[in-house]
């Protein structure tokens, strides 16, 4: 009788153990859902996140909702392909070009141009008239006509203001040479002659220049009057071939006369034979 019992308690653990080890599988499916399981005598407990997890994965899920509330999700099984063009080849460049597309390289031909500006500010170009040198030209031009006008009117006008004064002349023994009044009633080859007997050959080239006047003006060439200086007549023949041959007698003149060189015979005769030779190209 007791190995019968003893029996049926052998078979009743038998039966627990069985549906102890049927019934796991469902206790931890139930469990499967929490994230920190602790093990306490055998049992698993599960233990809730922390509060601070919670919020954080609450405001995740609310930034993704507000990211993506305006675009239509793609579904994984969309074939959506994307593919890279290529412009032929010259294209953008005909692009840039269109005044329509001005705008395209606009920001970097303005950078370049202050970039060259900045390296070389002197290659900017500036008009003919504005520059320096051509304005200091323009008025060395005027100023130096307005002056040449005004000595052309006071010389033309008779006033004294660039004039010599007729002052005495005096020979080398200190005696007052005659000077004529008159050069169309002086007998030149007569005072010529009377000049060379004293020696007196400044009086000779003086009296030799006197007569050339005289020619220049029977011929037309000048105007002479009296109070006239040697610049009038050159500026008289400034314009005609007899200017430069006239300059070099006039200037023989005033060096003797005005400037006292001493003239020796010899240079009297070579001076005389320029004075004559021009007369008679007259």
């Amino acid at each position: 009788m007791k190995k019968h019992i003893q029996h049926i308690f052998g078979f009743f653990r038998l039966f627990l153990l069985g549906s102890f080890l049927l019934m796991a599988p469902a206790i931890l499916a139930q469990s499967s859902n929490d994230t920190i399981p602790t093990v306490e005598e055998g049992v698993i407990v599960e233990e809730p996140p922390p509060p601070e997890v919670m919020m954080d994965e609450e405001e995740k899920d609310d930034e993704e909702k507000k990211s993506t509330e305006h675009f239509t999700p793609l579904e994984e099984k969309d074939s959506l392909v994307l593919y890279k063009r290529r412009l032929a080849t010259g294209y953008a460049d005909k692009l840039k070009k269109d005044d329509d597309f001005w705008y395209a390289d606009a920001s970097i031909k303005k950078e370049k141009e202050k970039e060259e500006a900045r390296i070389k500010p002197d290659l900017e170009y500036v008009p003919f008239m504005q520059r320096t040198w051509v304005q200091t030209l323009l008025w060395i031009i005027i100023i130096g006509g307005f002056a040449y006008a005004i000595m052309w009117y006071l010389m033309d006008s008779q006033v004294g203001l660039f004039r010599k004064k007729n002052v005495p002349v005096k020979d080398m023994h200190g005696a007052v040479e005659e000077m004529p009044e008159d050069i169309f009633a002086i007998q030149f080859q007569q005072e010529i002659d009377k000049a060379l007997a004293q020696g007196n050959y400044r009086l000779a080239v003086r009296v030799h220049f006197l007569r050339l006047l005289r020619n220049l003006s029977d011929k037309n060439l000048i105007q002479y009057k009296q109070e006239k200086t040697n610049l009038d007549y050159l500026m008289e023949l400034s314009s005609k071939t007899w200017y430069a041959e006239f300059f070099r007698l006039t200037r023989h003149f005033e060096y003797s006369w005005y400037g006292h060189f001493e003239v020796e015979e010899p240079t009297y005769r070579i001076i005389a034979s320029e004075f004559n030779q021009f007369e008679k190209k007259l």
